[in-house]
């Protein structure tokens, strides 16, 4: 397995950092990883490596404003931001490998950017893998807390808050959760305008389920305690003709990091090879 890093500047200056993990063989796909809130991608080197075992080229991205990417932690002006870094991000794996087929997958609030970015369109990408999407939270948040979103996004878009995720609810393994909690680069922030535009974002995605026009799987757990998965149901039955949806019992918020990864591994493969 060959390891390679990437830097380039955002259109609003902040240099994004990317990695990739390909096969010493010629790659058959590329597979490109979105994180999620407060993370990076450096979490989601054992599914790398899955996949490259499987023949994947793979490409990952630190968002603007997480891991090593530069940026205010949690912030950015505008959900674009985070289409802007996908997009280059399959630009970058296109370059490498041209004419291979693209998949894009997004954990969490990465799975409300590869909707997002699917519901968009594009030839670029043959099919699309949320898990645990970003659709609606599990719970309600306080209203004072989106009414304040809604006017600093204007005011003082920059105000930083803690995210309030209980990270004994990512995972049933405790070495995960402890792992998470004193990882220096998850930072546990978000600011005003990314809360609202993320949370505008998710809520607006089943208005749009008729843009969608490219093949998608929605894996979520079913005591999903921080984003919803009666929410990613309910997306996946507004479009059964294209969107697969897996729901495994009992599983937390980070599928990949629970006790049945392996088999969420080989539901995406299988799912993948399908298209």
């Amino acid at each position: 397995m060959n390891y390679q890093t990437y830097h380039w500047k955002q259109a609003a200056g902040q240099e994004i950092f990317a990695q990739s993990w390909l096969p010493d063989t010629t790659p058959k796909a590329i597979y490109c990883i979105i994180h999620g809130q407060s993370d990076h991608s450096s979490r989601f080197t054992h599914m790398a490596a899955y996949m490259v075992e499987k023949g994947f080229a793979v490409y990952a991205a630190d968002l603007i404003g997480h891991g090593k990417s530069g940026g205010k932690r949690g912030h950015m002006l505008h959900f674009e931001e985070y289409l802007e870094t996908v997009d280059a991000l399959i630009d970058l794996a296109l370059k490498a490998s041209p004419g291979l087929p693209v998949f894009l997958y997004g954990q969490s609030m990465g799975g409300n950017v590869v909707i997002n970015h699917a519901l968009r369109g594009t030839d670029k990408v043959k099919a699309y893998i949320a898990s645990s999407p970003w659709i609606r939270l599990a719970f309600e948040p306080p209203a004072w807390k989106v009414g304040l979103g809604k006017m600093m996004k204007s005011i003082y878009p920059a105000l930083s808050q803690p995210t309030g995720l209980n990270a004994d609810f990512l995972s049933h393994d405790k070495q995960v959760v402890s792992d998470y909690v004193n990882d220096p680069l998850v930072h546990g922030k978000i600011t005003a305008s990314a809360f609202f535009e993320t949370l505008q974002a998710g809520l607006q995605i089943p208005d749009k389920a008729s843009h969608l026009k490219t093949p998608m799987l929605i894996l979520h757990g079913s005591e999903d305690k921080i984003t919803s998965s009666i929410a990613s149901k309910s997306f996946a039955e507004m479009r059964p003709d294209l969107i697969t949806h897996k729901l495994f019992d009992g599983c937390y918020h980070e599928l990949h990091n629970e006790s049945v990864k392996e088999q969420v591994f080989e539901t995406i493969v299988q799912f993948i090879e399908k298209q």
